[in-house]
């Protein structure tokens, strides 16, 4: 931004009114008034001059002008009109002033009021990129294409010179042999600034446009406001096009909807986008054009995080939806444009492809003038700073893999394929496995999972695979699905910890699968030593990237292949929302031990006898998990025929007997008729048994039990209680209106729920007297005095009537009995508000317990079990990171 702000107004005021000046001229010499148009001319000439004295000093306060080349390219511009209207010739008037005058002149304006008045002071930048932005870049061509339907070419075919003449003649002549045959297009010529002939070279071919620039510098970006395609395919003039590949690029840009970026293979080029191959002389490379271009192969476009540009096809749309040529507002265009362009496209949600049947020689670097030559290291380094200050990300924090890396890996499999890779930029590692196996195996059945640990990179990795997320912690790494590839880097520490983490990762792999783990600095190194020392797990390959600026060391770990078991594993679901949380938890740790997946038998939901009791089956409706489950997996007609038995008396087991299954029963609970072999397991069981017995049992096994524990499968708290979580209360229909108001109150004290069971357990003898509960208030009252208790039961009367034998009468004033949640469906707000509270104390009921042990609380919370014990957990900060629990026996 200028010091001076009122001279910066003034000329702010000649560019609006200039380019005014130059809209009113183009009707007035549509119109054929030569005389109108001349003084217009004259006057505008005359406005611009009256300052130009002062641009150079401008430009040496703020760099980023570009006043002086620009105003030097309109009075060019100007000058020629003007010679063109005197000898007659109008049409070049009309083109010159629509097609040249006018997008000079706008951006003189855009670049005026950016760096003139905007740039350094936050609000008016926001309100910049925010609002001004839509006013002063836009192309009127494609807005109302976009209205309409209707643009006037599929393509608009811009070549771009600036001197090298010798370059710019071959990559014309290369054009014209080979313009596309399946789309429609204009031919637009821009000459940048050049003194050596382009101008008069470009003149011989009659483009539909040309877009004539006094000044390098002085405006190039104006040739985006006068594309009038749908697509805009821009060439350097160091670029010799083969056949077919500007049909096959195209192809490629119209196949996928949200491909908005499309570059050909060529040679001279980084980022991993030349062919592999020698191409020493021309005739080298016309014959590998000829086989590469032949025939358009869909399994050649390759989707990248990230590409390069010495010619590139970019959707119109795309443009004008993001405004690329102003958004870039750096102190030069040509600061890492590709990377740019990139990013826009990933924040976009867009696709990239590199195009790898349509190869165009490019002989490099031809186009930028030898002051910015790449070798200018203040140039680039300004341009970092300003992309990272830009857009919050560094251009040179890799958004790319690493070649040698797929070299080894060859991805080919057939077959469904899962990938997760994790890593700190922008998926690209992932990405390439998967457009790998489509190249190779012609395999698209392939299901990509990227977690990103830089939150920088959000809005980068929304749509660079089939699901991104981003984490904070190696814990979220972790989860009980298979994967054929797991790429991970990025993970600092010490070599034991890292250790553990392949071992964790090794047990993610499905049979055959392979772990890739990455490593800079001494870690790379410090990890060769203990290589196959991890568990028996050997390290397959090693590769290092030698090329980049990372410097990684990659170690590929194969999982060996291994007989399919064999076998059934049905857990059976029955009871209350306690008991279905308790069976599914024994289901999930069975599932984790054995890398098997687990039936949950819900037959009992369907049966006579269940009518009335409980609830149903609740877990998916509250939680959201979805198990498989044993009603889907026959057809409805079926499923009646497997009821109508059980109902008769026959169970489960002996109707899956009967089927040809030979079954054995595991027991905890021996409520069920079974004509075979039984294995009888104590009550309570400990994961130790889980271990030895439970999941080494090999066969058709079916588990029938409650699997209560005290404390849930330790092994797979990790992936319970990241399952297992609540849905936000929002007012719907099955969320009472007193039930938010309650979870407001709740949130908003020192609460502590009691939780009192009666209805069934008074029948089995299983309810605890009031005695117990005074007991454990008083307890609760030592350890944690002053709380707001919130009383939770089936029969709040009974607590109500039973108030001092239950010991309310020393929390007086402090108590709330929650009532109007039992029937209708709501009982599982009980828990959920339960879970919501600092302290619980809780009855001999699963229900209960489940609410402590779901407790959402980021601290240590105290539940007293109203009976024997006081329970403590150790919940970290980190939602994801299973709790620590602990129990002590005391005596209340």
């Amino acid at each position: 931004m200028l010091k001076d702000q009122e001279t910066a107004k003034k000329i702010y005021e000649i560019a609006e009114t200039a380019v005014a000046a130059a809209y009113e001229m183009l009707d007035i010499i549509r119109a054929g008034n030569t005389t109108g148009y001349l003084e217009y001319c004259a006057a505008l000439k005359t406005m611009l001059k009256a300052d130009a004295g002062i641009y150079a000093s401008l430009k040496k306060e703020e760099e980023g002008l570009n006043t002086p080349e620009v105003t030097e390219s309109v009075l060019w511009t100007l000058t020629r009109i003007e010679e063109s209207v005197r000898r007659g010739n109008i049409n070049f008037a009309v083109t010159k002033t629509e097609f040249e005058l006018i997008p000079l002149l706008e951006e003189f304006r855009v670049n005026f009021y950016f760096w003139g008045l905007c740039k350094g002071d936050p609000e008016r930048e926001e309100k910049y990129y925010k609002e001004d932005i839509k006013r002063l870049a836009t192309n009127k061509y494609t807005v109302e294409a976009e209205k309409t339907g209707k643009y006037k070419y599929d393509m608009s075919i811009c070549v771009v010179g600036y001197n090298e003449l010798e370059y710019t003649r071959e990559c014309v002549e290369s054009l014209m042999k080979n313009l596309p045959k399946e789309a429609s297009y204009e031919l637009i010529f821009i000459n940048h600034g050049s003194n050596d002939g382009t101008k008069e070279f470009f003149e011989q071919f009659n483009p539909d446009k040309q877009l004539d620039i006094k000044v390098n510098g002085g405006g190039f970006t104006g040739f985006y406001r006068i594309t009038e395609g749908k697509y805009t395919l821009l060439i350097s003039n160091d670029v010799m096009v083969m056949k077919n590949s500007l049909d096959n690029l195209y192809k490629c840009a119209i196949a996928d909807k949200k491909a908005v970026y499309c570059v050909p293979m060529t040679t001279n080029i980084s980022n991993y986008q030349s062919p592999r191959v020698n191409l020493s002389c021309i005739e080298a490379v016309k014959e590998y054009a000829e086989e590469c271009n032949k025939v358009s192969d869909p399994l050649k476009w390759e989707r990248r995080t990230r590409l390069c540009n010495p010619i590139d096809i970019i959707k119109s749309s795309f443009i004008e939806e993001t405004k690329m040529a102003w958004l870039y507002q750096s102190r030069s265009f040509f600061s890492f444009p590709d990377d740019k362009i990139s990013l826009l496209a990933r924040r976009g949600g867009y696709h990239m492809y590199l195009v790898k049947d349509a190869f165009c020689y490019h002989h490099g670097s031809a186009t930028i003038s030898k002051e910015k030559a790449i070798s200018d290291q203040k140039f680039y380094d300004q341009g970092r700073k300003d992309f990272k200050a830009l857009f919050g990300v560094d251009p040179w924090y890799r958004p790319n893999f690493f070649p040698y890396l797929m070299d080894v890996l060859k991805p080919s499999k057939k077959g469904h394929v899962d990938i997760l890779s994790v890593e700190s930029a922008a998926g690209a590692q992932g990405l390439k496995i998967k457009e790998a196996l489509k190249e190779n195996a012609g395999n698209t059945d392939v299901f990509f999972k990227y977690k990103c640990f830089n939150p920088a990179y959000a809005e980068d990795i929304k749509d660079v695979a089939d699901r991104a997320e981003i984490i904070s912690s190696e814990s979220e790494i972790y989860e009980d699905k298979k994967y054929d590839y797991i790429l991970v880097e990025d993970i600092n520490g010490s070599v034991e910890a890292t250790k553990q983490i392949i071992q964790n990762l090794f047990n993610m792999l499905k049979e055959g699968g392979r772990l890739i783990m990455g490593f800079s600095g001494t870690l790379a190194i410090d990890m060769r030593n203990p290589l196959n020392e991890i568990d028996n797990i050997e390290c397959e390959k090693c590769v290092e990237d030698k090329e980049s600026s990372e410097n990684k060391t990659f170690y590929i770990y194969k999982r060996p292949d291994g007989k399919a078991k064999k076998g059934l594993r049905i857990v059976r679901l029955n009871g209350g929302l306690g008991n279905q949380l308790y069976q599914y938890a024994f289901g999930r740790a069975i599932e984790i031990k054995t890398d098997e997946r687990v039936i949950f038998d819900d037959s009992f939901f369907f049966l006579k006898e269940a009518e009335g009791r409980h609830n149903g089956y609740e877990l998916e409706k509250i939680f959201g998990v979805k198990p498989k489950l044993l009603s889907n997996e026959y057809s409805k007609e079926e499923w009646a025929e497997i009821i109508k038995k059980a109902d008769e008396g026959k169970s489960i087991p002996d109707i899956l007997k009967e089927s040809g299954k030979d079954i054995l029963m595991m027991v905890e609970l021996d409520d069920m008729e079974f004509k075979g072999n039984k294995v009888y397991l104590p009550v309570g069981s400990t994961s130790a048994v889980i271990l030895d017995v439970w999941a080494k049992a090999v066969g058709n096994i079916y588990y029938n039990g409650y699997w209560v524990t005290p404390k849930p499968y330790e092994f797979a708290r990790k992936y319970l209680f990241r399952e297992l979580k609540f849905k936000p209360l929002i007012k719907t229909e099955g969320v009472p209106i007193f039930v938010l108001e309650l979870e407001k109150r709740i949130r908003s004290c020192d609460s502590v729920a009691v939780h009192i069971r009666r209805g069934d357990f008074i029948k089995a003898g299983r309810a605890l007297s009031p005695e117990k509960y005074a007991m454990a208030i008083r307890k609760m009252e030592e350890l944690h005095p002053g709380g707001n208790y919130f009383v939770f039961s089936d029969d709040i009367e009974w607590c109500k009537e039973n108030f001092l034998n239950l010991g309310f009468s020393e929390i007086m004033g402090r108590l709330v009995f929650v009532e109007g949640t039992c029937g209708n469906g709501w009982n599982y707000l009980d828990m959920q508000l339960m879970s919501m509270c600092n302290r619980i104390i809780f009855s001999n009921s699963s229900f209960g317990n489940w609410a402590f042990f779901l407790n959402e609380i980021p601290k240590s919370v105290i539940g007293i079990y109203a009976d024997t014990y006081i329970a403590l957990i150790n919940r970290p900060s980190d939602p994801n990171r299973p709790f620590e629990l602990s129990i002590k026996e005391i005596n209340l």
